[in-house]
């Protein structure tokens, strides 16, 4: 996992004047919200059995993070839509509305990191922390009447943001953080 501290200097050159715990702030509420948004943070549910009668069930998810939404109940099946028969409770709870499947459950879910926490996934941190950190930015320099806030520099830092916000959907429409179904080709020799 990665943690804010690596992105907090990247954010401290363009708000001089602001105090560290304020730019840690504004990277954890950056990388909650952008968790959020983009739904990016796939996890795989360890296998839940289903009884007869009972409708709702905890699940195990790691620590310091929060279920967001709900992919399936059916592992990595690749099509994921959404349904009235389940939903997310709190505190990460599977509730199912009508009946219970008598199989075995494979919850796919998105989360996102928890007020509390100061890590965040390492694949979010390669691929988008240039993004963070615009978005950390922006969020401090529209902040009204402090001595880093600079709300006429602030746009072109939200919209690389927004831009960083797009690109995860796209990849994670496109598989990012999914494993994917791999077939052995069998060798033919002529």
């Amino acid at each position: 996992m990665a943690k804010h501290e690596d992105l907090s200097s990247r954010v401290a050159i363009h708000v001089s004047p602001c105090p560290e715990q304020a730019i840690m702030d504004a990277l954890r509420h950056i990388v909650r919200d952008f968790c959020q948004e983009t739904k990016s943070w796939v996890h795989d549910v360890p296998e839940i059995q289903g009884e007869i009668d009972t409708l709702s069930y905890a699940m195990q998810i790691p620590e310091q993070s929060v279920a967001i939404h709900i992919w399936g109940i059916d592992g990595r099946k690749g099509r994921y839509q959404v349904s009235t028969d389940y939903y997310l409770g709190y505190p990460n709870l599977l509730n199912f509305n009508d009946k219970t499947p008598s199989k075995q459950i494979k919850p796919l879910i998105s989360l996102m990191p928890s007020s509390q926490s100061n890590e965040y996934p390492d694949y979010i941190a390669e691929y988008f922390a240039d993004y963070l950190v615009s978005g950390a930015v922006g969020y401090l320099q529209m902040q009204p009447f402090r001595e880093w806030s600079q709300p006429n520099a602030a746009g072109a830092h939200m919209q690389m943001y927004e831009q960083g916000i797009i690109k995860a959907k796209r990849q994670r429409d496109e598989g990012l953080n999914l494993s994917k179904a791999t077939g052995r080709v069998r060798p033919q020799y002529i």
